[in-house]
């Protein structure tokens, strides 16, 4: 079974590249080319907007692979039909909002009728509840419509709601992980890896965009993922909406501030403009890459706040002062002045050290970096934390792991040290999934050694990268995909630092991934490769 779960991780990946590489090369309509008409849009050149097609047939393979057509998951595939045709013909002709809303109100009526006997009782913070049939089917519909179509509201910049729900669906994974619960754990995986592939081509500047397909499914996965969480944990009789109210925070919130703006001003709250928290940063800042950090840290931090609440298992107290800090952030603009200020004076403290960025062109070479770091990350996900013994898939891991280094050697001869890391580790975790009796303490600690000994002299090299080439480095070092891997490696690190009970490979694994990046980004970006 864990086999088949890795295998359907990967299989998204793949096929999302596989899908936007040909939608990128062969398709040529007009219709689904996005141009930049009016001044919401930040693209300065006709763009096509059919990315989100690639990642959803992507995911829908992978969930129809997991699920195995299991009969009480129809409502997902059901679901899933419905609104990737409604977003290609969008897409495509433009609905109008009653034909997209009817869509959306028939979907979630699909979703109820499969639920609506099943979940007994909804939690929040401390208080648990039940509603009659109907109040609850309104309920229902609200959240369903509402974060349907958050995601669409919040998708005005390149990789900015791809990377908003990737660090989301990395706090959803945690969940899954958190209550042992694996094929929840590896639908979030399958949505990472696909939306990671998907980022790849959505980095400014935009190859794509992922459309009305991509944000209106993205929504879809948001809206359906406690009640999947649900159907997924057999051992739990109530839903505990609390976690994911947290994940999901940015995107509510920025939601209904958006709203109350509008109709505060008596205009149609349905009707775009420029009052979305994105499109202030950016306004007040000026630089993308700034507004992009600061809203991937903004959504980390509700991760971290999510978990911590998890770990700690903090009372109604707690969500008393956060629901009055959301509710001044939708109310107060002195508030979210206040907040664009902080941002602000952190941008002009940093400026004095960072240049601004400029994005350079996709290359195969950068491509590839990318899908190997990532079956990295991947790797130690799987192997850290659903704790396998089976030793042929760690074996299969690990061949799978140095064939993708090795592919990169071929490109670039400086990440031998990389290579000959990643081979004592992976080859150190294939004997501690054993007995250590089997290969006794000295082989472990003579291997822990040699592979700090390594990872030392790599971190050596980047300091000395760093050292000599800083403007350049400094100036082609971020991108959205490098803030994201780094923010939630970061907040990952946060996590194992505050609440591990293990000392040594364990608890310092996510620092080691920080630094190996640090040294792959450095080293590419030393020897000019473009990208």
């Amino acid at each position: 079974m864990l086999l088949d779960y890795f295998f359907w991780c990967v299989c998204s990946f793949l096929v999302t590249l596989l899908l936007s590489y040909i939608l990128l090369k062969y398709v040529t309509i007009s219709q689904f080319l996005d141009s930049p008409d009016n001044e919401r849009k930040l693209h300065g050149v006709t763009v096509p907007r059919y990315g989100g097609i690639a990642f959803s047939f992507s995911i829908l393979l992978g969930i129809i692979g997991l699920f195995k057509f299991d009969s009480q998951y129809f409502w997902v595939y059901i679901s899933f039909i419905l609104v990737i045709t409604l977003g290609i013909l969008d897409d495509l002709f433009r609905l109008s909002w009653r034909i997209k809303m009817l869509v959306q109100l028939i979907t979630g009526s699909i979703v109820f009728s499969a639920i609506k006997d099943i979940i007994p009782e909804i939690q929040f913070f401390s208080f648990s509840f039940t509603l009659p049939l109907i109040p609850m089917f309104v309920l229902f519909l609200l959240w369903f419509v509402g974060m349907m179509n958050s995601v669409n509201l919040v998708d005005g910049m390149d990789g900015l709601a791809g990377g908003m729900v990737f660090i989301t669906f990395m706090g959803l994974a945690y969940l899954g992980w958190f209550f042992s619960n694996s094929i929840f754990l590896c639908f979030c995986l399958v949505v990472i890896c696909s939306l990671y592939a998907f980022l790849i081509f959505n980095a400014k500047p935009a190859k794509f965009f992922m459309g009305d397909t991509g944000s209106l499914f993205l929504g879809l996965l948001l809206a359906i993922s406690p009640i999947l969480f649900y159907f997924t944990n057999g051992a739990y009789i109530s839903l505990d909406i609390t976690p994911f109210l947290m994940f999901f925070s940015y995107f509510i919130f920025d939601t209904l501030r958006v709203f109350y703006y509008r109709a505060k001003k008596k205009k149609n709250p349905l009707v775009p403009d420029r009052q979305h928290f994105h499109h202030l940063i950016l306004d007040k800042l000026g630089s993308y890459n700034a507004t992009l950090f600061y809203i991937y840290l903004l959504m980390g931090l509700f991760i971290l706040v999510g978990i911590l609440m998890l770990k700690l298992q903090l009372t109604i107290g707690f969500g008393v002062a956060y629901l009055l800090i959301m509710i001044l952030f939708i109310i107060s603009t002195r508030f979210i002045k206040s907040i664009l200020d902080i941002f602000g004076m952190i941008r002009k403290w940093l400026r004095s050290i960072l240049i601004q960025v400029n994005s350079k062109q996709f290359s195969f070479s950068h491509l590839t970096f990318k899908i190997n770091f990532f079956i990295y990350i991947l790797s130690h996900f799987l192997l850290f934390y659903m704790m396998f013994h089976n030793s042929k898939l760690i074996i299969a891991l690990t061949v799978g792991t140095l064939v993708a280094f090795l592919m990169q050697y071929f490109f670039q001869r400086s990440n031998l040290g990389t290579i000959l890391y990643l081979g004592v580790h992976f080859l150190l975790l294939f004997f501690l999934s054993k007995e250590l009796v089997d290969i006794g303490f000295n082989l472990v600690f003579v291997l822990l050694i040699f592979k700090y000994l390594i990872l030392l002299s790599l971190v050596l090299m980047m300091i000395r990268y760093m050292v000599s080439y800083s403007t350049f480095y400094l100036m082609r070092f971020w991108k959205n995909s490098d803030m994201l891997i780094i923010i939630c490696l970061f907040i990952s690190f946060l996590y194992v630092l505050i609440f591990s009970n293990q000392i040594g490979l364990i608890s310092s694994i996510w620092l080691e991934l920080l630094l190996v990046f640090l040294f792959f980004r450095s080293s590419f970006l030393t020897l000019k490769l473009k990208y």
